[in-house]
């Protein structure tokens, strides 16, 4: 197939154009993102580089959570990845008649031509779900850009197909030259127009990703110099970090977080897809509006639990969380728009230490009338948490005490325990928090605590990450008491308690299974030590559904828009038919306990901590 001086002349121009084009948008949009300040300690080359092979190369996260349209979509990316040399070549063509000849050149094009295939049947199984299946989790809007680009791949593997049964007609063969290089030049237009950015923002954004999963960016306020005026968290589109500039680039809207969001799955407005994808645009205009004007609604970001669904199950890497709980400091402490609830809540925190208004004593009667051990220098601080000072709770931690006696673990409760400040911060009151926090610093250095164990991974994980921000020389060991009792247990100083009546499931905190306080196959394991073989939920382990009390404050404030997340769970539990919910969070405990409640059927239910598997 010979070509024309024009050709070779048009050809290059073609590419100058394109490339040019593309390079200069890809530019603006790194300048804009890079333009934001980094917000916190990075996970680092090693675990980075890893997290690329795994979730780039071999697209794990893409096909784990949907099979089907996960192995088309890492069909059409791994064909993407062998057609390079194609396109090497078919570029070439018209100046040293490429290079994909020989036994070796051959026999690439005849992998190619199943490759191709493949993604050609891939594409068009996409397009068909995307344009004419339209599961409910998709933007309502149909995307133009994801049409083009789906003709696109579609006619490149198409005119590759056809070029050896055209090799005999010269005009044919050059028009399917033509039509190839129109859609490999056109597609470099189309990418930085829509969601296909992601193909070459994605692999920056995963080199961003946080040290910690829901890591809150760091925030240390000179409480003595704390003016309400200043500004706070995520007020408009400039306030956003390095690492959020990179998300809302690289968010390919397909809905996984807002599938799996407790919030949405219930109906109510957030929308975890819509607040990242919908800061790239005033991003990029350099925006100046308060986010509350038109980009968010503050409803919503309330509606938000911190279940973490919507970082775990994003095939990029998201980070909701952080972009949330900065838009809720914004609310707090520069809008002071919270829910009133809550607005009771802080205050109790702050003169009672504790969130449910009652005085800072009753801790420390409550543990000599039920006998419990006190902590003294040198022991084991067992963190009781403020629901030990629910009638609920309480009998809970007893048993705990009990247990780790028992296994001869010297270990105590203090008196002096205050709230580690985990609702205030997950509500964006960094001052409160702040306050609550340096006091049970100080307090633990005085008193030499080195290990913590608890039951609430909420509590742990606070001390364990956010402590460490506001006293970088602070450190001490946290342990969830699922992860401490399966190793007693394996150690002998523990027995499984003998099995009750009846059918059991297990629900996964969210502060367990995603934010990895905890061990939820240690809480499989105590069960089946006691001869239980539990039933899982609809929605289990790392893709367990919130019971309705996360986000470290959700359980003080009311939530009366429609359905309660709490209502959901219950139905999902009611379907197992168990006769006994196990869980190992006093949140999730207390929530689902009172759910259990509001239905006759599921009143029958038993709600109990995992301190009940074992004796």
């Amino acid at each position: 197939m010979a070509f024309g001086l024009i050709e070779q002349i048009l050809i290059p121009v073609f590419m100058v154009l394109t490339l040019g084009y593309f390079a200069w948008a890809i530019f603006l949009r790194l300048r804009m993102a890079l333009a934001g300040a980094a917000d916190g300690e990075k996970e680092g080359a090693v675990r980075a580089a890893a997290r690329f092979v795994r979730e780039v190369i071999f697209q794990s996260k893409v096909i784990r959570d949907r099979p089907l349209a996960g192995t088309m979509h890492a069909l059409v990316f791994w064909g993407f990845l062998c057609y390079i040399p194609v396109t090497i070549h078919h570029f070439l063509l018209p100046f040293t008649g490429g290079y994909l000849y020989g036994p070796v050149g051959e026999g690439y094009r005849a992998f190619m031509t199943v490759v191709s295939v493949l993604v050609a049947v891939s594409i068009a199984g996409l397009a068909f779900r995307r344009f004419v299946m339209r599961p409910a989790y998709f933007e309502k809007k149909l995307s133009g850009t994801s049409a083009i680009v789906s003709t696109f791949i579609f006619l490149l593997m198409v005119t590759f197909l056809l070029e050896p049964y055209l090799a005999g007609n010269a005009l044919a063969a050059k028009a399917n030259w033509w039509v190839h290089a129109a859609c490999i030049l056109l597609f470099l237009v189309v990418i930085p127009q829509g969601k296909h950015l992601h193909l070459v923002i994605g692999p920056f954004d995963l080199l961003m990703k946080r040290k910690r999963f829901g890591q809150v960016p760091p925030f240390v306020i000179d409480l003595e110099d704390f003016d309400e005026e200043m500004a706070f968290g995520l007020g408009k589109p400039a306030d956003a970090s390095r690492e959020m500039r990179f998300d809302a680039l690289s968010c390919v809207e397909c809905g996984r977080c807002t599938e799996l969001c407790p919030a949405n799955r219930i109906a109510k407005k957030l929308d975890p897809r819509s607040l990242i994808h919908n800061l790239e645009a005033p991003l990029m205009a350099g925006s100046e509006e308060a986010v509350w004007e038109k980009l968010v609604d503050a409803e919503a970001v309330w509606q938000c639990v911190t279940c973490g669904s919507c970082e775990y199950v994003c095939p990029l890497g998201i980070e909701h969380l952080p972009l949330i709980l900065q838009y809720r400091r914004n609310l707090t402490l520069e809008q002071t728009q919270i829910p009133a609830t809550m607005q009771t809540t802080f205050r109790s925190l702050q003169t009672k230490g504790n969130v449910w208004t009652v005085d800072r004593e009753q801790r420390g009667e409550q543990i000599e009338a039920m006998g419990l051990p006190l902590y003294e220098r040198g022991k084991v601080l067992i963190w009781s948490s403020c629901f030990f000072l629910t009638q609920e709770f309480a009998p809970v931690v007893k048993r705990f005490a009990e247990l780790l006696a028992e296994a001869g673990l010297d270990a105590g409760i203090s008196p002096e325990e205050t709230c580690c400040g985990d609702p205030a911060r997950k509500c964006g009151g960094e001052d409160l928090f702040q306050e609550l926090a340096e006091g049970n610093i100080a307090w633990m250095k005085e008193q030499s605590v080195k290990t913590i164990v608890s039951q609430c991974p909420h509590c742990l994980h606070t001390i364990s990450t956010a402590y460490a921000q506001l006293d970088p020389e602070f450190e001490v060991e946290v342990v969830h008491h699922s992860v401490l009792l399966g190793r007693l247990l394996r150690e002998g100083k523990l027995a499984s308690a003998a099995a009750g009546d009846g059918p059991v499931t297990i629900h996964d905190p969210c502060y367990s299974s995603r934010w990895r306080i905890g061990d939820v196959g240690e809480v499989r394991k105590l069960a089946r030590g006691a001869g239980i073989a539990p039933i899982e939920l609809e929605l289990s382990r790392e893709r367990s559904y919130c019971c309705g009390s996360g986000g470290g404050a959700h359980h003080f404030f009311e939530d009366d828009d429609g359905v309660r997340i709490d209502d959901e769970r219950i139905r999902q539990i009611l379907a197992t038919g168990a006769s006994t919910v196990y869980t190992s969070c006093p949140f999730c405990f207390n929530m689902i306990g009172e759910g259990l409640k509001k239905d006759e059927e599921a009143e029958k239910i038993r709600v109990q901590d995992i301190t009940a598997l074992l004796k």
